[in-house]
């Protein structure tokens, strides 16, 4: 008797344990035929309809997509979404975990059940957290503040609402503000519930505490509050801590107008923040002086090289070319978490490729900015998150290996002069980084119709992208199509 399929076990395990009936997995298994369809690049189009029946489709080159041909990754995700929605709240977390019942797969965190994120979760300045044993609440700061002022009791409703609908901030949106018997609350935010002053970590209040004593209070009054309110603080913490918020503010008034320049490129303002947040990272490495040799350590397992990359290492928004998805390598250099920046800084600030650093984040398959700006951070040997570390471990080898050097910190004029490359204003910058930004979004619908890029690795990559760009449309023969490779031509 044939082994049961570990797709096949998944559907009867969803009817086992998530009760559900037959035309409602017959629907899912539709769902997963169809969306496997229309990932392939040779799909011929069709219509998305829902049919009782898991149907088969018909690609270009005649061979048919059914549920047999779907991946046991891609079931489990529309499995995770049935779960999310046919399944009682209380029962889903068990029957997530039933489902991986006999499965050749490691089970992993379902949506529901993953910690919500939290922006505000770690303290921003060496000051923010309280230094003293017995912490005060976050009202009574707030009500410290008002009394230190002069300011009516009314204040202290305000100013409590207006930080917690800041701190309510989850992706694209906030808590919204509501009103009820003259009492202001905060309704809904990253919580998934009902947003208080007590969900506001302590740190993030008093940042925003001292960021309103210098904007909201006349200058006299601006060391007197402090002393109230921050009791735990020197004047020499004091002075620094404002600098710090003022910075800060500062940093928000230039993320403020890049997302007012190029607002279309970008769904929220916090895309703003991030952006400018890796510029700045960017900018503050040193990568000018560091020997960035290639150092080649025979440890790595034969295959590995670049076979972590979810795009192309040689051409920025690009699948990867046949020349790096065969490449076979048993070395590893030996770059350490610092020359790993360093090389990172050097190709966008010195490359001609149009490097950006979102395009090196999606090569490497990060989804989110943030995990690549702590990495640009990092400063130590061993400093930054490893996935990040271990990517751009494929990335820039492989680069080597296909015969395209790492851009050199000064650029040779006509008379052969070194001649620093210009970069223009930070702020400027960021806005263009977002331009590239959403010029990439608009065309990624256009990508699946474009072929792949035919380098198969017979001939030197530069020598290939120029005589690609003379020749746009059917680009250079390659060893295959020419009968000959580079070394013989």
């Amino acid at each position: 008797m044939a082994a049961t399929q570990p797709r096949d076990r998944l559907v009867a395990n969803l009817r086992t344990f998530a009760n559900a009936d037959i035309a409602a997995i017959e629907r899912l298994q539709n769902l997963c035929v169809v969306c496997e369809y229309f990932s392939r690049p040779n799909h011929r189009g069709g219509v998305v309809a829902p049919m009782a029946n898991p149907e088969k489709r018909t690609l270009s080159n005649g061979k048919t997509v059914a549920w047999k041909d779907v991946p046991l990754a891609r079931a489990l995700e529309h499995a995770e979404s049935f779960v999310k929605d046919h399944v009682e709240y209380m029962r889903r977390s068990m029957v997530w975990d039933r489902l991986f019942i006999c499965l050749p797969v490691r089970k992993y965190t379902a949506s529901w059940d993953k910690p919500i994120p939290n922006p505000n979760e770690h303290p921003a300045t060496p000051y923010s957290a309280y230094r003293a044993t017995e912490k005060k609440s976050n009202l009574h700061l707030v009500e410290a503040l008002v009394t230190a002022a002069g300011l009516d009791e009314s204040e202290v409703s305000t100013i409590a609402v207006n930080i917690t609908i800041m701190d309510s901030y989850r992706g694209k949106s906030s808590g919204l503000l509501s009103s009820s018997g003259g009492v202001m609350t905060v309704q809904g935010g990253r919580t998934g519930r009902d947003h208080t002053l007590d969900d506001v970590p302590h740190h993030y209040l008093r940042d925003r505490l001292m960021d309103y004593i210098h904007t909201q209070l006349p200058e006299e009054d601006r060391e007197k509050v402090q002393k109230a309110v921050f009791d735990d603080l020197d004047e020499t913490d004091l002075h620094a801590y404002a600098k710090f918020i003022k910075e800060d503010r500062e940093r928000e008034g230039k993320a403020d107008q890049i997302y007012t320049k190029r607002g279309k490129g970008l769904t929220n303002k916090g895309e703003a923040k991030n952006i400018l947040k890796q510029e700045q990272a960017l900018e503050a490495i040193e990568c000018d002086e560091m020997d960035l040799s290639v150092r080649w350590d025979e440890k790595r397992c034969p295959g590995e090289v670049g076979s972590y990359l979810a795009g192309s290492c040689l051409r920025p928004n690009q699948e990867p070319t046949k020349a790096e998805t065969e490449l076979r390598d048993s070395r590893e250099v030996d770059w350490n978490c610092d020359e790993v920046r360093a090389m990172t800084a050097r190709l966008v600030k010195y490359g001609n490729e149009g490097w950006i650093l979102d395009s090196i984040r999606r090569a490497l398959g990060s989804d989110e900015r943030a995990e690549l700006i702590e990495f640009l951070n990092g400063r130590g040997r061993r400093a930054g998150p490893p996935q990040i570390y271990g990517h751009l471990l494929d990335f820039f080898p492989t680069r080597q290996l296909l015969g395209i050097p790492l851009p050199s910190p000064s650029q040779k004029g006509e008379a052969g002069e070194g001649k620093k490359r210009k970069r223009e204003p930070l702020e400027e910058r960021a806005v263009n980084v977002i331009g590239k930004t959403l010029k990439e979004k608009q065309s990624r619908t256009k990508a699946r119709k474009v072929a792949k890029d035919p380098y198969d690795g017979s001939i030197d990559y530069e020598t290939y992208s120029k005589a690609l760009a003379e020749n746009d449309t059917t680009g250079p023969a390659t060893a295959d199509e020419s009968g000959q490779s580079a070394a013989g031509a």
